[in-house]
């Protein structure tokens, strides 16, 4: 892969880490607000972190379908790998764990499932409340925020919020640096 392909993928993740800052701010004024509406601020703010989260992370660890060509499956592959070296990722990076957004991606399957297991589960949505507050038997959260912790959960699942934020963070700011030295390079 040539320098030229590989800035479009670097600048994506530039991107996506642009859009984690401005879905923060949101997170953060909904968890700031007493509005009647701020749980909705709250959950709009998650999603596009998770949603960054998620995109940020099938550019590092190539998602290969499963009917794709070799020859994509290997230009996928080494893209991840170049990617990862220029942001300078570890292998056991939060941007790798992908359960949350899978739940968020596949809430509908993951509820069909939670429901026909345990039809009369105790279920609570969109809830923004520390959950050493909760005391329900069985409790299922579809979508909750620990303020305190800034833990999303999405249905069995969960993340840390801030250390999302901040490795999607660390992967702009090192993107940012490498289309900064390209360009330089490119005048000189």
């Amino acid at each position: 892969m040539d320098t030229l392909q590989l800035e479009r993928y670097v600048e994506e993740i530039d991107t996506q880490a642009r859009f984690a800052a401005a879905s923060a701010k949101i997170l953060n004024d909904g968890l700031s607000s007493d509005s009647p509406g701020a749980t909705l601020i709250c959950f709009s703010g998650a999603q596009g972190i998770l949603t960054a989260g998620a995109l940020v992370s099938k550019l590092l660890w190539a998602d290969t379908g499963r009917d794709w060509e070799p020859e994509r499956v290997a230009f996928a592959v080494a893209r991840a790998e170049a990617l990862r070296e220029i942001v300078g990722v570890a292998k056991d990076s939060i941007l790798k764990v992908r359960a949350v957004r899978n739940s968020v991606e596949h809430f509908d399957a993951r509820l069909d499932d939670l429901l026909r297991k345990h039809p009369t589960a105790n279920t609570i949505d969109s809830s923004v409340i520390p959950k050493s507050m909760m005391s329900v038997d069985n409790l299922v959260y579809l979508r909750h925020i620990d303020p305190e912790t800034m833990t999303y959960s999405a249905l069995d699942d969960e993340i840390n919020l801030q250390a999302l934020f901040s490795a999607i963070q660390e992967a702009g700011t090192a993107a940012r640096e490498w289309i900064q030295k390209q360009s330089r390079a490119s005048r000189a």
